[in-house]
């Protein structure tokens, strides 16, 4: 899932789209990954192609914005980055 989210990174907020060869050096893949991850992004409806260019849409924006979610939910609190001992669980 981190590819698709990379990969649909590139793509966000690009009102121009971009071509599968800047996505490919951008995101940092074979020719046969990036072959991969956009065929699903397109199974999936998370971006489309008009000619050679690659458009997010809405469901890969909101694929984003769930991932992003996850992150947040697997980040170190604040407390924990400074040094700060753990908060002790009650049982």
């Amino acid at each position: 899932m981190q590819i698709m989210y990379d990969v649909l990174s590139l793509l966000e907020g690009r009102n121009d789209g971009l071509n599968s060869t800047g996505i490919m050096y951008r995101a940092n893949l074979s020719h046969d990954m990036l072959k991969k991850y956009l065929a699903e992004a397109l199974t999936f409806g998370f971006a489309t192609t008009k000619g050679h260019r690659w458009f997010l849409v809405e469901k890969g924006n909101i694929f984003l914005y769930k991932m992003r979610g996850i992150a947040e939910l697997f980040a170190m609190p604040k407390e924990q980055e400074a040094g700060a001992q753990p908060i002790a669980i009650i049982r």
